[in-house]
């Protein structure tokens, strides 16, 4: 069972309108499926494909087309990147049976979404708090410290980073998914960025 999750707690970007973007997440220069807590970098602003296919210069030639409302994002390379944000997902998860399509509006655990979604990336700054699942990260410890890893997910650090992008962990709990409190979550509090 998938158990990647994002929750904000207290966030710059539930205010501040610039630290939330909307993006296309991109591997490989491609657009690519992404899964809920993905911690990544904010790229160029992504190419409007409608317009971009339907622009013709001369012989035939096309433009890209900028989406201003639209960026790319991509894992991060390393903590020191600029532009260090999370994937937010605001969808409902789905499931086919017997030729339908089911929304399954209760599940908020284990969410992705498919390749070419726009989805929802928030700014990481420095005092944000934040909850992640136990899928999103390996094994934290209380009172120590998580980065950024270059597969989307926060990796450990016994000792406090000296620079780059790093979080502290407040406190790990277990959160109800179904009837069953059979997640963990970590509390993650911004304290460089």
């Amino acid at each position: 069972m998938n158990k990647n999750f994002f929750q904000p707690v207290r966030m710059e970007s539930q205010f501040v309108d610039t630290k939330l973007q909307t993006v296309f997440f991109i591997d490989d220069s491609e657009k690519a499926e992404i899964f809920d807590g993905a911690v990544v970098t904010l790229g160029d602003f992504a190419a409007e494909d409608v317009y971009s296919a339907s622009y013709t210069r001369a012989a035939g030639t096309t433009k890209t087309i900028l989406d201003l409302n639209t960026r790319e994002a991509g894992y991060c390379a390393a903590a020191t990147d600029a532009g260090i944000g999370v994937i937010d997902l605001a969808t409902v998860a789905t499931a086919d049976g017997m030729g339908n399509t089911y929304r399954l509006g209760g599940k908020t655990i284990g969410l992705t979404a498919e390749a070419g979604v726009p989805v929802r990336f928030r700014k990481l700054v420095v005092d944000d708090v934040f909850v992640i699942g136990e899928d999103n990260t390996e094994t934290l410890t209380v009172d120590k410290w998580a980065v950024p890893g270059t597969d989307g997910k926060w990796d450990a650090a016994g000792t406090e980073p000296q620079s780059g992008l790093y979080c502290k962990v407040i406190d790990k709990y277990n959160v109800t998914q179904g009837v069953n409190a059979d997640v963990i979550a970590y509390r993650l509090v911004v304290v460089n960025a």
